[in-house]
């Protein structure tokens, strides 16, 4: 999910594909699929998080799921794996039946059970053929309502500029013309329109005035 979609952290890695199926929770019956070298942060918020979980006990930033390194080393030098990190949230980290000591990476497993919040539960799996046919392939969902209302109003400031200069209606000498006459004037950046007619009927008010 900029707003933060789950990141590359180095080159591009061999190992399986993580998919991270929400059972409980606000985002029930969602899964999402990151590939290896993911960055996959969750957390309350949209803004820094890959995964962004409206739960009253989940911290803003609650868990980091990372691709990378074998914690040991010593026996397997070369190998890469998933695992989970608690960031010191304030109601913490479950996975399976126990609680994550916070910042202290643990290896994640084909069926683990993970548990945040008052009512979050994420089962964890694993995936050789990566993430085909899946909807939500590392990326973050934003609010369709917030980004369409900014590109309205965007458009709307448009409407009204490229009317005004093909209509030939002398913005700034109008409002002069009304100010000059005792009527109450807005200051063209002030204007706000509500609707699609909000416009033509705006224009037309001038024109008659």
């Amino acid at each position: 999910m900029s707003p933060a979609s789950a990141t590359a952290s180095g080159p591009e890695e061999q190992g399986p594909t993580l998919k991270l199926i929400v059972e409980k929770g606000p985002l029930s019956g969602q899964s999402f699929c990151f590939g290896p070298g993911s960055r996959v942060q969750i957390g309350r918020v949209v803004r820094g998080n890959s995964i962004s979980i409206k739960d009253a006990g989940i911290s803003s930033k609650h868990v980091l799921i990372q691709f990378g390194p074998n914690l040991d080393s010593d026996t397997a030098p070369n190998c890469c794996q998933w695992t989970i990190t608690d960031l010191a949230s304030s109601n913490g980290t479950i996975l399976n039946d126990t609680q994550l000591e916070p910042s202290e990476p643990s290896v994640l497993s084909d069926g683990d059970v993970v548990k945040i919040g008052e009512l979050t539960s994420i089962i964890v799996k694993f995936d050789v053929t990566g993430c085909k046919g899946e909807d939500n392939i590392g990326k973050t969902r934003r609010n369709p309502r917030r980004g369409a209302a900014g590109r309205g109003q965007r458009m709307v400031e448009l409407m009204v500029i490229d009317e005004d200069s093909e209509l030939g209606l002398g913005f700034k000498d109008k409002l002069g013309d009304m100010a000059g006459n005792g009527k109450d004037v807005l200051e063209p950046s002030s204007v706000v329109f509500s609707g699609s007619n909000s416009v033509d009927q705006f224009l037309a008010d001038l024109c008659i005035s």
